[in-house]
Order: structure tokens, then sequence, then C-alpha cells
């Protein structure tokens, strides 16, 4: 998928298996999982499934979902949260990944570890080439890692800090060369001699990061980290951020805004920052220039005391910024009512940090589609049927 050309920050994609309440006060129990692969995306591997399950005793079903990588799709490293059902740190938890190409299940790899109270704990899942082979070789009690065939279980794991790199660039196998003797051939598997050099990820377990999350550490503002949720998903990310103002980015010109992640059919929704004064902004958007006519209601709760409304995007007839489509409801809510005839609509609102807030859109019609712009400029899918929070941590 093509990117716009302006860019904020990057950030890692998370994905988690949540039980989420915006009204925490503490940090809560959690792991993050941090997907990588030394296989060449898409030729070798196009996708991943996530199976996360809990201990003998755990009720309620198991979390599956699956992700495909490539144009279009979730780029590794990819970072997935886990929390324990209920709070309780107690429980133990499988994680397991299946690494997949062309619909098909190349191998499966898994890990068995616990929780501890109020930390985020970082466990590392490597999709290593050599398991393509290799796991049918494993015991039924072992899982194919990096090392070889291992036990599942995990302990002792490291704190997963967000403002750090998670990354190696060494190891990864070079792209191969028909008739080329080893390591370069085609039929040459495993990893290249650098593999071992710069890894520390210190997981008892052996299985380094060999991950490079992009998340920068040097916002300037004080601000945490973002998590948005919906249902069993949530993103760590930074926002989307320039040096000019949350208007000055929306780039209003008659019919719509010019934010470049505009697109037919689709609301996009993203935290912007303002580098300049670190000030935070969630803009949205509702379709685009040149689109079939639509209409949409967005709802957006949790703010606090005063108008955050900053901008409101135009009315159907008169193309201008019309202030009655995104209006301040009080106690904490604002309310659009959207309608747009070939072109785009949307509104930019202030978030105050810490906070959450839900964003809900409904009564949709010529909008097929809800993206959140990570601050890398890539896409997430969202369910445009469910409400969307956002949460600045502190």
């Amino acid at each position: 998928m093509a990117l716009p050309s302006r860019r904020g920050r990057a950030l890692a994609l998370a994905i988690a298996v949540a039980l989420a309440c915006g009204c925490r006060t503490e940090r809560q129990s959690q792991l993050v999982v941090v997907v990588q692969s030394d296989m060449r995306v898409p030729e070798e591997l196009d996708g991943f499934r996530v199976r996360v399950t809990g201990g003998e005793l755990e009720e309620g079903p198991p979390f599956e979902r699956e992700f495909t990588l490539g144009p279009g799709g979730v780029t590794l490293p990819a970072d997935f949260g886990v929390v324990p059902r209920g709070g309780d740190v107690r429980r133990r938890v499988t994680v397991a990944v299946d690494a997949l190409e062309g619909g098909q299940t190349l191998f499966s790899t898994r890990a068995i570890t616990t929780f501890v109270a109020h930390r985020w704990l970082r466990l590392d899942i490597f999709l290593a080439y050599d398991c393509v082979e290799r796991a049918a070789l494993c015991e039924p009690e072992q899982t194919c890692r990096l090392e070889g065939c291992v036990p599942p279980e995990i302990d002792d794991l490291p704190e997963f800090d967000p403002g750090e790199p998670l990354g190696w660039d060494a190891g990864r196998r070079p792209a191969c060369e028909p008739g080329a003797p080893e390591p370069n051939g085609c039929d040459a598997g495993g990893l290249d001699s650098g593999l071992d050099s710069g890894l520390d990820s210190g997981i008892d377990s052996g299985v380094d990061s060999g991950t490079d999350s992009g998340v920068d550490s040097g916002v300037d503002s004080g601000a945490g980290p973002l998590v948005v949720r919906q249902g069993g998903v949530e993103l760590f990310a930074e926002p989307v951020s320039a040096p000019e103002s949350s208007v000055a980015y929306y780039d209003y010109e008659p019919c719509g805004g010019r934010t470049g992640f505009e697109a037919p059919g689709r609301a996009t929704l993203f935290v912007y920052e303002d580098s300049n004064t670190g000030s935070r902004s969630l803009i949205f958007t509702l379709s685009s220039q040149d689109a079939q006519d639509g209409q949409a209601e967005v709802n957006v709760t949790g703010f606090g005391p005063g108008d955050p409304v900053i901008f409101s995007d135009d009315n159907p007839d008169g193309c201008e910024g019309n202030p009655t489509e995104l209006v301040s409801l009080g106690g904490g809510q604002v309310h659009g009512d959207f309608r747009w005839r070939t072109h785009s609509d949307g509104g930019v609102l202030a978030l105050e940090c810490p906070g959450a807030v839900t964003f809900t859109i409904s009564n949709t019609s010529g909008i097929d589609e809800l993206v959140y712009v990570q601050g890398d400029g890539e896409l997430a899918a969202l369910d445009l049927a469910s409400p969307v929070e956002i949460e600045c941590v502190e």
C-alpha cells in the first residue's frame, strides 16, 4: 500500500487479547509479545495466526485471529499485548503463533508463561525459517524456536519498554541467488553467521528479539504512549506528528481536508501531535474528494470540561467549514452529523493527556471501512461497527 508522503513518528503495531477498562488508575498486568521472522515477506511468509489460551482451569473460549503480511497488511515486527482474564495474574497463558503461506500453516511455535502484577513483560516469538522443516521433528512436549526444539515454558521475562528500540538488523537471510552455493543459494536454509551479533533480549529461553519496533523515544511533549483499543484489539502507538497545528495539518480546502490519508469509502482516525507545542488532537476524516455521496454520525465521549471541537468540516451544500456539523453536547460528549456530496468530511478534536476518549461511528452510507493511522503512516483496520477507545497513558 502506498503511504502518504507526510509521516509522523513510527510506532510498534500491537494486537491484544484484552479485557480493558478505560478507568485504570495503575498499570495493567500485561505480556507484550513481539513477533519477528527471518523469512522473506510475502514470498515465504504472507501471514500469521495468533492463538491465546489459558491454563487447564481457564474458562471461556480461546482467542484466535489471523493477520496478513505484505502490502496492505501487518508489518513485522508486530507487538501484541495479552492481559490476564479477570485481572488474575496467577493464571498461566499459552501464546501460539502459526506461520502461514498461501493459506497453509507452515509450522507453529508457542510459549507458556505467566504474568507479574502491574508489570508489562516482553515475550519474543520468532518465526524461524529453519522451523519450516525442523518443527515436524520436535516432540509433542516441545516447540520449535530459533535455537531448535525446546520446551515451551518461559519464565523470568524482561520488562517491556515502549520507548526502547526492539531491534537488530543483523542475521536476516540474504535474498537467494538461484544456483549459488550456501548460504546465499535458494536451497539454503537458516540464518547467516551474523545472527548472534548485537542480540540481548535477556530471555532465559534463548529466543532473542530480532525485532525493530521503530518506537521513537524522543516525544518532546512528555505525554505517554497511546493505546488504541477495540474489543480484543490494542495498538500501542505514537501519534502522527508534524511541526504545525492540527488545523494546518488537516489542510482544509473547500469540500474537505487534505491529510493524505483520505480514500473513497474510508473513515480514517488518528491522533495528531504538533511537535512545536506537544499538543495532541484527534483527527477523523470521512471518505475523500471525488467519491460518492455519503453520511455518517460520529459520537466521541470522555472529554473533560470545555469545548474540545477545534474544527468542523463543511456542510454538503456550501462546502465551507460548518461548525454545526460537529458540536459539543456538554458532559464530555461530542456529536457529529455529517453529510457530503462527492467530497470528504471530518473534524479535529482536542485531546487531554493523560485521558481516554471513545469514538463511535454509525448510520453510515458511502463508508465501507474504518482504519487507524499509525505514527509511521501505516494503516490498521478496525471494525466499523464497534466503538474505539483511545487512551493517552502516563
